[in-house]
């Protein structure tokens, strides 16, 4: 429930999923005991740790398996016939979600923790009170400024970090089309996909 790690912070979309796990228990018994036993079983088993919340890094790193569990959930609120209402704050949410994680991916989470000392207090005892604001505060600095960061700080992506360390930019935008042609070839392929469930004859 924390600021800085919750699960409904990171994942907003698990917030739909507990509301599913009803309408999947009476599909499903079998998968909706894994939705639900998981998380628990991780939850208690990380909490005897002393780290327990994952130590330096972003969001609820422990829970991360669980939660892909939890979200299967979300199957019988998203399926044919389902509230459109449901869909509606399904899409808010998934919105809300990546609006969250490209924060903390866009900016260096060490950058902003270790040296300030904000995540853990002298008594190395995590911070309930941590939150991504100090992330987002960098965000906008680094937004704002054509300074470039020291490696491995900053907008710190792969293309930025390569770039930093000498490799070409010709080299990068190879890299950055083959990776373009790979999202298009997948796009179209889930296209496809979608067209001949919905019985749409492709061309």
């Amino acid at each position: 429930m924390s600021p800085g790690k919750s699960v409904f912070v990171f994942a907003p979309p698990v917030i739909l999923a507990l509301a599913g796990l009803r309408r999947l228990w009476k599909l499903e018994r079998g998968t909706a005991t894994l939705a639900m036993l998981f998380p628990l079983v991780y939850l208690f088993f990380y909490a005897r740790y002393t780290q327990w919340e994952g130590g330096y890094c972003v969001g609820p790193r422990y829970l991360v398996p669980s939660i892909m569990l939890l979200c299967l959930a979300l199957g019988p609120m998203l399926a044919e016939g389902a509230a459109s209402r449901a869909k509606e704050i399904a899409v808010v949410l998934l919105v809300l979600g990546a609006l969250i994680q490209s924060v903390s991916l866009a900016t260096s989470f060490m950058e902003d923790q270790v040296p300030r000392g904000r995540y853990y207090d002298a008594n190395w005892t995590y911070r309930l009170g941590y939150s991504l604001s100090g992330q987002i505060h960098l965000l906008w600095k680094y937004l704002g400024s054509s300074e470039p960061a020291r490696l491995g700080l900053g907008w710190d992506r792969w293309f930025v970090f390569l770039h930093k360390g000498g490799v070409s930019g010709a080299t990068l935008a190879v890299l950055g089309l083959v990776m373009v042609a790979g999202f298009g070839v997948s796009v179209a392929g889930l296209a496809r996909s979608v067209r001949s469930d919905t019985g749409v004859k492709t061309p």
